[in-house]
């Protein structure tokens, strides 16, 4: 399931910008994470505001790597250190992220919300954010905004997948190309989340987040899920800086035969 080093290097030549790290299958790091994903497989509807939901995914991970890419972690910490400066003491937590993976930089400095979430998207764009980070100034602008223009994160897997792609289905995918047609890629990125406005209505107009309650504007937003009186089934965090968010690991996986999702099922 590897792509081979010389049809990486003639299609993407940027890819030693980063490392990418294929974790052992008893690494604790990729029971972590397998963990993680596997308890956050939801059910989903159907369509968009269809009432009718189909069951949560099967889905069976093949491969989780490692990222590095130290220019892009260099601008994340340059994004800590300003969310740091722009409020005193610990940041607040929301409900939604106690099913996340949360993490701290600097255990001697104020906790900023900083959590493991994932992020779908397809083949191309998971290279090119392997490659130069996240850019939120594109996010959204070709699977919906409901809360703007920023890049989207979930604690839900699921919802992620909602977003990926088949390897098949990617029009440019290189030729002579060894990976498998369902083979599928999910980012799972190192979020500095820093103060969350918590929103329970959607607005696309958003360009950067909300002011918070104490007149400062906040670090990011998270759409409210409706079981918390929100606008979404799940929960969305999104950021408006691209140095906010870091790829952290890749998942490699695919949807198994007797799968019956949103992609799978036969829904009329």
């Amino acid at each position: 399931y590897m792509i081979r080093q010389a049809i990486v290097a003639e299609w993407f030549p940027w890819v030693e910008a980063y490392e990418r790290l294929i974790l052992d299958v008893d690494d604790p790091r990729r029971l972590w994470l397998q963990d993680y994903f596997e308890a956050s497989l939801k059910c989903h509807r159907i369509s968009y505001n269809s009432d009718e939901w189909c069951p949560a995914p099967l889905l069976n991970i093949v491969k989780i790597c490692e990222v590095r890419n130290d220019a892009v972690n260099g601008v994340y910490l340059q994004e800590l250190a300003s969310i740091v400066s722009s409020r005193q003491g610990h940041r607040q937590k929301v409900p939604e992220l106690e099913q996340a993976i949360c993490l701290r930089t600097h255990l001697q400095g104020p906790k900023l919300n900083e959590a493991l979430l994932f992020h779908g998207c397809k083949w191309e764009t998971v290279f090119s954010i392997l490659r130069e980070g996240f850019d939120s100034r594109l996010g959204g602008t070709n699977v919906g905004s409901a809360f703007g223009i920023g890049t989207y994160f979930s604690t839900v897997a699921s919802k992620a997948d909602l977003y990926s792609q088949r390897w098949a289905d990617w029009p440019r995918k290189p030729a002579n190309c060894e990976v498998p047609e369902n083979l599928r890629c999910m980012i799972c990125a190192r979020v500095a989340l820093g103060e969350i406005y918590e929103a329970t209505r959607s607005d696309d107009s958003l360009r950067r987040p909300p002011l918070g309650r104490d007149n400062t504007r906040c670090d990011s937003l998270v759409g409210v899920p409706r079981d918390r009186g929100g606008c979404v089934d799940y929960d969305e965090f999104v950021i408006f800086k691209p140095g906010q968010a870091v790829p952290q690991f890749v998942i490699e996986y695919e949807h198994l035969p007797e799968c019956q999702c949103r992609f799978c099922g036969s829904w009329d």
